[in-house]
């Protein structure tokens, strides 16, 4: 994991950030802290923190990578304690993907957040037992929604050096590898599986590190600050 990429802190707005620490610490067993202006939940070697919001906020998009043998397990556990989420029209709510060789189930939190769990096989992880919540590991995916000038994109291929990651498109570009990925996409872009959700451009701040080498992302709905 040298070059890998990993999301490390994750800020992100809530009308009601004690209501969200409740369900990632009750339901999901995460550990949960207060902050000055939020709460901050900690998985694995990332921190997913939620500021109190002052303007109206619409869905974000992340994911945690979870052991690669269990999303049989994953499905079950996640059925008993939230909202799975499925492509209208299906009764499947797990989701397999040859070009990205993984499966992942999408469940809602109470922002209705579009929160997915995905085991990735090209993470090993010979383990077989009963899921919980040890098995959820690092924030692997941040939606990163843009405008369709594509400035971000470049500046991220150009001057961070991401990688274009699997199938991608001029509206669906992801960045990163397996261990963590920023899901770049045109604002008003339907987050799967749903499909109700548009992404739009809000208050958020990605700390990452690529390559052993730190990056800050900060938008503030309005133009984006990219540090490195």
């Amino acid at each position: 994991m040298m070059g890998s990429m990993r999301l490390l802190r994750i800020v992100m707005k809530s009308p009601d950030p004690d209501r969200l620490g409740l369900f990632y610490a009750s339901a999901f067993g995460l550990q949960v802290s207060a902050t000055g202006e939020g709460i901050e939940a900690q998985s694995k070697g990332s921190r997913l923190v939620f500021e109190r919001a002052a303007a109206p906020v619409v869905p974000y998009h992340f994911a945690f990578n979870i052991s690669e043998r269990k999303i049989e397990g994953a499905a079950d556990w996640i059925r008993s304690r939230a909202v799975t989420l499925r492509e209208p029209g299906s009764e499947i709510d797990i989701f397999h993907s040859d070009s990205w060789d993984a499966d992942s189930i999408y469940f809602s939190d109470p922002d209705g957040n579009i929160v997915e769990l995905i085991a990735r096989h090209s993470i090993p992880n010979p383990e077989t037992s009963t899921f919980d919540v040890c098995d959820i590991g690092d924030v692997s995916e941040i939606g990163v929604p843009e405008d369709r000038a594509g400035d971000l994109r470049r500046r991220l291929i150009s001057e961070a050096g991401l990688p274009a990651y699997g199938e991608s498109s001029r509206e669906f570009l992801p960045l990163g590898d397996e261990h963590g990925l920023l899901i770049v996409v045109n604002e008003d872009r339907a987050w799967f599986p749903e499909r109700r959700s548009p992404a739009r451009r809000q208050a958020l701040r990605v700390e990452a590190e690529h390559a052993g080498r730190a990056m800050f992302i900060a938008d503030d709905g309005h133009e984006y600050e990219l540090r490195f």
